[in-house]
């Protein structure tokens, strides 16, 4: 079961409808727990950001997917906003430019 609102998720995929063999989970909610549970909490808790050398996660779409998403989180932290202002838009831009990036690599130009 997803742990996201429906309507979060939806609101995903019609920008980037991506297949994944997880859905949701690997595109959306584990990026999501990195860039906002990994990141976020080492930076704003323990007052010691993430390596960016290290492994944050053991996969590596949900990897690269945190990794890109924590810079919009990060400044989502300086304001009032929560994650319907904007996060899920930019992650699914994200997610857009993954999917174009792997089809020119997947066709060699």
């Amino acid at each position: 079961m997803s742990a996201l609102p429906v309507s979060l998720g939806d609101q995903f995929l019609e920008s980037c409808p991506a297949d994944s063999k997880e859905g949701l989970y690997d595109l959306l909610e584990e990026p999501l727990a990195v860039a906002w549970g990994n990141a976020a909490f080492a930076k704003y808790a323990l007052g010691e950001p993430l390596d960016p050398a290290s492994n944050c996660y053991f996969r590596p779409l949900p990897e690269v997917m945190g990794r890109l998403l924590w810079p919009f989180v990060d400044r989502l932290y300086a304001t009032d906003a929560d994650i319907n202002d904007g996060l899920i838009e930019h992650a699914a831009m994200m997610c857009q430019r993954l999917l174009k990036a792997g089809e020119t690599m997947a066709r060699g130009d």
